[in-house]
């Protein structure tokens, strides 16, 4: 079976509001019985949307089995999120001492853009052409050290005279 085929094959789930006003989350259960959520912290000074996601309220890398079939849920939950709200940004980070997550959001990045109005700008924060953003995700990786970082923007959010980038 191709790659392609297995990540085309997902879990029911329902993106509804969150606990809190501009947040969201969805909510699907795996065939081993646990449950993932995957949730979006809105933070509004950098109109910036947070992702994270849990396996039975675990926020750590579980090593769970049905790694795929999650993969895939995940993925196709963050593209109806862009689609749906089309927030200015979405940020993850992971600790850098869990190797195993930062593959991970490394290759959703590379799985959730393709059909997306959304690039990857972890590397390029002077292209964005926000008051507040760059500055906000410049502070948050370095207080936080030991995290890394990954951002995607909405491809009108780059400065003007940066069309060459997209």
């Amino acid at each position: 079976m191709k790659l392609e085929e297995v990540l085309s094959s997902t879990y029911k789930f329902a993106l509804i509001d969150g606990d809190e006003p501009k947040e969201f989350e969805a909510t699907f259960k795996c065939d081993d019985g646990s449950f993932v959520v995957v949730k979006f912290e809105w933070w509004s000074g950098p109109e910036l949307y947070e992702v994270h996601f849990a396996r039975d309220g675990d926020w750590d890398m579980t090593g769970g089995g049905d790694a795929l079939k999650i993969f895939a849920t995940v993925i196709k939950i963050i593209k109806q999120f862009l689609a749906d709200e089309q927030p200015k940004f979405l940020g993850f980070s992971a600790n850098k001492e869990e190797q195993s997550r930062v593959a991970f959001y490394n290759r959703l990045v590379k799985k959730v853009l393709p059909g997306t109005k959304y690039i990857d700008v972890t590397n390029s924060l002077d292209r964005i052409d926000h008051e507040v953003a760059p500055a906000w995700f410049k502070n948050k990786i370095r207080a936080i050290k030991m995290s890394e970082q990954f951002l995607l923007a909405r491809q009108d959010m780059l400065s003007r005279h940066d069309s060459d980038f997209m």
